[in-house]
């Protein structure tokens, strides 16, 4: 895996928008088989999910479920 350590300008547009139309496709709750699809990604050393907007969703979900909104988190 490569670590970059800034993101150019030019590209915070798409970022942003990529981030806002993951979040807004939440489901009220995750899916078990995209959290753990996520899950094996990552011990693989796997970043694609990153830009798979409907696994994003499902990782933010799984945060809504762990941290609820008003509990300080």
């Amino acid at each position: 895996m490569r670590a970059k350590s800034t993101t150019p300008p030019d590209q915070l547009s798409a970022l942003f928008k990529h981030y806002m139309r993951a979040y807004m496709a939440q489901p009220s709750e995750a899916e078990a088989n995209a959290v753990k699809a996520v899950q094996h990604s990552v011990s693989a050393g796997g970043t694609e999910w990153i830009t798979n907007r409907k696994a994003l969703a499902h990782v933010m979900a799984t945060h809504l479920t762990i941290w609820p909104a008003g509990s300080g988190n």
